[in-house]
């Protein structure tokens, strides 16, 4: 837990902001637990939270309101992540990477689902159907458009006697 850190203690952490990017970083200091009365509502225990500064890569931080009764604390993907041990930050990393293998190998099953519930929705909504159908005729419209230029182009060239006849 958190609020059990003292000075010289190491923490575990990830940058998430633009990528990940992981830092081991030591204690400097742990402020006393403090209740956190922002997050606060009628008829919830009051967190405790403490303020930890450490030292990362040589420099100074400040992680303020650290849940002191937790050994993982995320602060969003536009933040980081901060754990007490290696344990619980390799189990964390293991979660998401099985999550992100999980994603990335349902991929064509969800392609797949996106063209029947497109269908499907086509089903019990004909006005989505129509614009669907209207948005197909026209690109049909282009392409057949294309093919009548190119084959006049192909006529013009004929005409203009530009083809060997000996062939």
């Amino acid at each position: 837990m958190f609020s059990n850190l003292t000075k010289g203690s190491i923490i575990y952490g990830l940058e998430t902001k633009d990528s990940i990017r992981p830092f081991t970083a030591i204690v400097t200091s742990v402020s006393l637990p403090r209740s956190n009365f922002n997050n606060n509502t009628f008829g919830q225990l009051l967190e405790t939270v403490v303020d930890i500064v450490a030292t990362v890569n040589g420099e100074t931080r400040e992680f303020k309101k650290v849940p002191g009764n937790s050994s993982i604390a995320n602060f969003g993907s536009d933040a980081f992540l901060l754990a007490d041990s290696k344990e619980t930050i390799n189990a964390y990393i293991n979660s998401m990477l099985q999550n992100s293998r999980n994603i990335v190998s349902s991929v064509s099953k969800h392609e797949t689902l996106i063209s029947e519930y497109s269908e499907a929705y086509s089903y019990f909504n004909p006005e989505f159907a129509n614009k669907m159908d209207d948005k197909t005729t026209a690109e049909l419209r282009g392409e057949i458009q294309d093919i009548k230029s190119q084959i006049g182009e192909i006529f013009a060239f004929i005409k203009g006697g530009n083809i060997n006849k000996s062939e």
